[in-house]
């Protein structure tokens, strides 16, 4: 995964808050729903995977379930060691896959590798393929990887519980015909799904996180460096510097204005924000990650500068069933923002709100979560979640991470906006 997507991905799904009321938390997947759900999962397709013994590469054997699977995240494929077509570039790509989750998952996932093959493979051939493809000597927080053998009766079991098997038995008894097919999945959640090995690296990365994942610091990206990186800063005596009045960067234009209707029932532009140092804040009206952060920030923001003319707070909100004006206007009393406030909550046109998040306020596009891989019902995508700093100019000043794994990063982009907000104000004495 490229630097920038995981950045993306860490700024938008790490420890997250419950939705913040009370008639919406109910209609969430209680964990003791999602409990039960996972446990049929795993009595309909887990459970019946075949405990056989199989040997590794080191010659150890194993049950295949109760040491392999049981409670665990795996990655599972098959392959034999003389395959000329799909297994060499399906290596590269596990190969890949490895890289990318040894920081934030490491050895809590376990690659398996089975042959096709295994009157052929025998333990010796594994060794000499393992070393090829995961030498001893690699990164010791890669997750592991075994190539594993075994009776052929145990093999076939093991393909057609799997799933990995041809409709057509003649092709299915032809070992050059596999393809380059990842079974992901999470015993302990009971969560599985197929992947194209040889599909997008970036896109591959990130439905296997999804699907392994299991809290929600892994569930998505790696924050763990990050976080280290800064506490190690502090350690030293360098904690973040605070930007200067003249600092503040041009990181260009607002691309036209953005309607909606706010808590009031009423439509408004932003066009009537010309002149205003506005910050801009987007989140759904179910969203489950992060809106505790956002709304926190922004009550302290209009607490701070609201009796200032020309200070502003938008909220733009995505459209969902709970669009109603009078539940946009309970958000907004629980955020805290009384009438009269200068801060809306506006419901927006998805492709408009669209539009203006990524070609105006230069956020990063919405991805969307496949419904086979929402842990919620309401978790129908993903955005980016941190504020932006307009000034009066309609120029975008600054973008700012309120909501991070590491509390104490979040606290210094709040810092950080406060200031900066502050500075545009006092710059600009018609607006004081």
């Amino acid at each position: 995964m490229t630097g920038d997507i995981a950045t993306m991905w860490a700024r938008r799904l790490v420890p997250c808050c419950l939705l913040f009321w009370q008639d919406l938390a109910t209609a969430v997947e209680s964990p003791a729903s999602q409990g039960a759900g996972a446990t049929l999962m795993r009595q309909s397709f887990a459970d019946q995977i075949p405990d056989c013994p199989l040997r590794n590469q080191r010659g150890e054997t194993v049950r295949f379930f109760t040491e392999l699977v049981k409670g665990r995240a795996v990655v599972i494929n098959f392959f034999y060691a003389d395959c000329e077509k799909s297994c060499p570039p399906t290596n590269v790509a596990i190969r890949r896959l490895r890289a990318g989750l040894a920081p934030s998952f490491g050895k809590s996932v376990h690659f398996l590798s089975i042959t096709l093959r295994p009157e052929v493979d025998s333990v010796e051939r594994l060794a000499t393929y393992a070393d090829v493809n995961a030498p001893a000597q690699e990164s010791p927080d890669l997750p592991d990887w075994d190539f594993l053998t075994g009776s052929p009766e145990d093999i076939l079991s093991l393909r057609r519980a799997l799933g990995m098997f041809e409709a057509d038995p003649v092709l299915d008894q032809d070992p050059s015909q596999h393809g380059s097919v990842l079974l992901v999945g999470n015993h302990a959640t009971g969560r599985w799904t197929k992947v194209n090995a040889l599909g997008n690296p970036e896109r591959i990365q990130a439905q296997v996180k999804r699907m392994i994942g299991w809290s929600e610091a892994q569930r998505y990206e790696d924050v763990r460096k990050a976080v280290a990186a800064y506490r190690s800063s502090l350690e030293e005596g360098n904690p973040p510097r605070r930007r200067e009045s003249g600092e503040l960067p041009n990181l260009g234009a607002l691309v036209g204005p953005i309607t909606g209707v706010d808590a009031e029932g009423n439509a408004l532009t932003t066009v009537s924000l010309a002149g205003k140092v506005v910050v801009f804040g987007r989140m759904d009206t179910v969203c489950p990650h992060g809106i505790q952060a956002i709304t926190r920030v922004m009550d302290r923001l209009n607490l701070q500068f609201g009796h200032f003319g020309g200070f502003h707070l938008v909220t733009l909100l995505t459209p969902s069933l709970a669009t109603e004006v009078s539940y946009l206007n309970e958000m907004a009393k629980y955020a805290g923002a009384a009438a009269g406030d200068p801060w809306w909550f506006l419901s927006c046109d998805p492709v408009e709100l669209c539009r203006f998040s990524e070609r105006s306020l230069g956020l990063d596009p919405s991805l969307v979560v496949p419904e086979e891989e929402r842990l919620s019902p309401f978790e129908g995508e993903v955005h980016d979640l941190r504020l932006v700093l307009v000034d009066a100019t309609n120029t975008v000043r600054g973008r700012y991470e309120v909501f991070h794994a590491d509390p104490a990063r979040g606290t210094a982009a709040a810092e950080q906006l406060e200031a900066d907000v502050r500075n545009l104000l006092l710059q600009t004495p018609r607006l004081q």
